[in-house]
């Protein structure tokens, strides 16, 4: 290999490296997406076994699911 060839090498070899945590940052956004939306769907089954009629479920599945940090009070993740 070349000069040339050689600091390319390098220079991505660095990028790779310093990437490495945003990338591991990425995954975990996408990894708490999914768990999000699973958790949103489950809802409906949890005010389920409220005793409360089912306009109730509806308006509070709909206010509970409208922001993460619901989602995650309603759970006892937060």
């Amino acid at each position: 290999m070349g000069d040339e060839e050689l600091s390319m090498f390098a220079s991505m070899k660095n990028w790779m490296t310093s990437s490495d945590g945003h990338m591991e940052k990425m995954v975990n956004c996408f990894g708490y997406d999914k768990e999000l939306s699973a958790r949103r769907t489950q809802v409906p089954d949890e005010l389920s076994k409220l005793d409360i009629t089912l306009t109730e479920k509806f308006k509070l599945g709909a206010v509970i699911c409208q922001e993460e940090q619901r989602v995650d009070n309603f759970y006892g993740k937060a």
